[in-house]
């Protein structure tokens, strides 16, 4: 497939999401439609839950940091960062898992990597 029709794809997917996204919000919609659309758009890997502005600002020192040394940042180093306890850092790491913008790879130290960017949490 050539680079244009690559971005092409790329255009209608981003608008359908977009329009995904808006149908699901609309008030007139039957609860159990919104509840399809929202298990589909999970399944898609898409980020679900808007963050609060605590999460936004973890996100955007795991972004920055992953792209400063590739690799993420220890639970410490967030907690420096914000001024803020190792708790309270893991829980909002916790928490940016669970919405998807970030993810664990194994188990071990330095393997928090991010999946989507602050300006995605629309």
């Amino acid at each position: 497939m050539n680079a244009i029709r690559e971005a092409q794809l790329a255009q209608r997917a981003d608008r359908l999401t977009e329009a995904i996204h808006e149908l699901a919000k609309a008030d007139d919609m039957p609860a159990w439609a919104k509840a399809r659309i929202r298990r589909a758009l999970d399944d898609a890997g898409e980020p679900v839950g808007r963050l609060t502005p605590r999460q936004a600002d973890v996100l955007r020192f795991v972004v920055d940091f992953h792209a400063a040394h590739d690799y993420g940042p220890t639970y410490g180093e967030i907690a420096d960062h914000l001024g803020v306890s190792r708790a309270v850092a893991f829980e909002h790491t916790k928490e940016l898992e669970r919405k998807r913008y970030v993810r664990r790879v194994g188990h071990t130290s330095r393997s928090l990597e991010p999946l989507w960017g602050p300006s995605d949490a629309s």
